[in-house]
């Protein structure tokens, strides 16, 4: 949609004083010194929209000049808004309403076109923009017509809160084998739901594994594996495994490097630290590690460090035992010691690690993204990583839940058929379809344009921007161009449609992804939604 406003544009022309003067090989303008120029830019009257992408949009519009339609106007103002009284009363609410966006070009002379992508904003949300330009004399046009834009909606965000369980008891994590989920730290339950009731069960499996707080967790295909931890206010300086039938154990490490003991790399524990799976091997990043087992003694007496990136330790699983090592990353960047940091597998070969406390003391919170990367010689390399994203968040105290979401894109179909058959009676999760297969999608025919899986990670914690701070979660996608999509996501109440309220994270949460369903812990409480993992995107036609 298009908003125009008719507007005479008035001005001065340049005022002559009553004296002679001769002008010899001399060029004259408005600018002279004498005389003050009261001639502003023309309006532009063609601004439209060129593209339109999740976290922006490309804008463009021929340029006018410095005095009318005549050289080179001096600077662009451009604005948006998502208020519609910006579109309908421009010259009254283009600066009270509107954001100036500050990535704009130098105008170019009269006539020629200007192309400006306005960045960094949120997906699935529309705004209306505008712009006037300016001369050097400080001369404005009037505000240009007003067009709108509705940015893209990020593919397999879409979710909604369908359920809470109320604990009695604080457990502190959640894990899964894919198929599961478990819940543990005191004891060992699986979830099971009661078919057609809708309901939840909690079956205890053991109440032996130990209260273990702070422990990271990992799926060998056998077995889980605890790395760090507390349990009972002592730090927990062996691995520990907990198989599916309940029974637990303790694990051996060789290799080298040695990584609990006096002389151990974590020291006598590891806390706040993330380990994630990179090239058939874990490795530990971040957190902190501790130089007593009492894990009070260790904080009240600065008994501990933040465990530094120059070095990462790694492990292999065989058996009951884990083979340690250590690389010495190379590369021109390398991220600061962090504290509760993001990190999650981006391919097989490389791990992402976002965030993350850079304070013992206090909370400050950092956004930068690093991309751990396995070389083809086996070396390790830092490299600095960005989102396709909107604000770059920073976030700490978060959980990962890896998922995959396919992606179908159709466009619509020009004959329809009765025997055409409806895209969302088929099992999509499992059916794969074709270029150029035709269906009828919402009594629509439509044609397969293409289809792509996408890995999809769900993000849970706290985030902060400049003085904004919030609990939710982010859906980290990978499209088949390798681009790192990030979206934040506004999962709706089921029941009501309402827009979910997250408490507020104040302590590490945990999660899982299984079948459809998120699930996040949180203390007493555990947090469900529900998540297609597939998405039908019906391009123009």
């Amino acid at each position: 949609m298009v908003y125009t406003i008719e507007k005479m544009q008035n001005f001065k022309l340049c005022g002559f004083a009553t004296f002679l003067f001769l002008i010899v090989g001399m060029s004259f303008s408005c600018s002279s010194p004498f005389f003050e120029d009261k001639i502003p830019p023309s309006t532009p009257s063609d601004l439209t929209v060129k593209r339109v992408d999740f976290f922006g949009f490309e804008v463009e519009f021929t340029a006018t000049g410095d005095d009318l339609r005549t050289g080179r106007a001096e600077r662009i103002e451009l604005r948006y808004s998502q208020d519609e009284r910006f579109a309908l009363e421009p010259e009254k609410n283009f600066e009270s309403l509107g954001i100036e966006y500050p990535e704009v070009p130098k105008p170019p002379s009269s006539g020629k076109k200007v192309s400006i992508f306005v960045k960094n904003l949120n997906p699935k949300t529309r705004y209306f923009v505008a712009v006037r330009l300016w001369d050097e004399a400080g001369n404005s046009s009037f505000v240009s017509n007003v067009v709108e834009v509705t940015t893209l909606d990020v593919p397999g965000t879409s979710g909604k809160f369908i359920g809470h369980i109320q604990l009695e008891n604080i457990l502190f994590s959640l894990a899964s084998d894919g198929e599961n989920l478990f819940v543990m730290f005191p004891g060992f339950y699986k979830f099971r739901e009661l078919g057609g009731e809708g309901g939840v069960v909690l079956d205890l499996i053991s109440d032996s594994v130990p209260p273990l707080s702070g422990a990271q967790l990992i799926y060998d295909g056998e077995k889980f594996i605890a790395i760090g931890g507390i349990a009972g206010g002592v730090s927990a300086d062996i691995p520990i495994f907990i198989r599916k039938d309940g029974s637990f154990g303790m694990l051996t490490s060789e290799g080298n490097l040695m990584p609990f003991g006096s002389n151990g790399f974590f020291g006598f524990g590891v806390l706040k630290h993330k380990v994630v799976r990179i090239n058939n091997s874990f490795a530990v990043l971040g957190g902190i590690k501790l130089y007593s087992r009492n894990f009070d003694y260790a904080i009240k007496n600065g008994r501990f460090a933040r465990i530094e990136m120059t070095k990462i330790p790694i492990f292999k699983v065989d058996g009951q035992k884990l083979i340690w090592d250590v690389v010495t990353p190379s590369g021109t960047v390398s991220p600061l010691s962090v504290v509760d940091p993001s990190s999650f597998s981006f391919d097989q070969n490389s791990a992402v690690l976002w965030g993350g406390n850079l304070s013992d003391d206090f909370i400050i919170p950092s956004n930068s993204i690093y991309l751990l990367k396995v070389l083809e010689d086996n070396t390790f390399r830092w490299e600095k990583f960005s989102f396709y994203s909107g604000v770059l968040w920073s976030v700490m105290n978060s959980c990962e839940a890896e998922s995959y979401v396919k992606i179908i894109r159709v466009k619509p179909a020009e004959e329809y058929s009765a025997e055409l058959t409806d895209i969302e009676s088929l099992d999509l999760e499992k059916v794969s379809l074709s270029e150029g297969e035709k269906f009828l999608f919402g009594g629509r025919p439509v044609i397969v344009e293409s289809e792509e899986v996408m890995k999809r990670v769900f993000v849970v914690g706290r985030f902060r921007f400049g003085n904004t701070a919030f609990s939710g979660v982010f859906a980290f996608l990978v499209d088949k161009n390798g681009r790192a999509i990030l979206s934040k996501l506004t999962p709706v109440i089921a029941s009501s449609g309402q827009q979910f309220i997250f408490p507020q994270f104040e302590l590490p949460v945990s999660c899982a992804f299984v079948g459809k369903k998120l699930f996040i812990l949180y203390s007493k409480d555990i947090y469900i939604f529900e998540f297609k993992n597939y998405e039908i995107v019906l391009l123009s036609g």
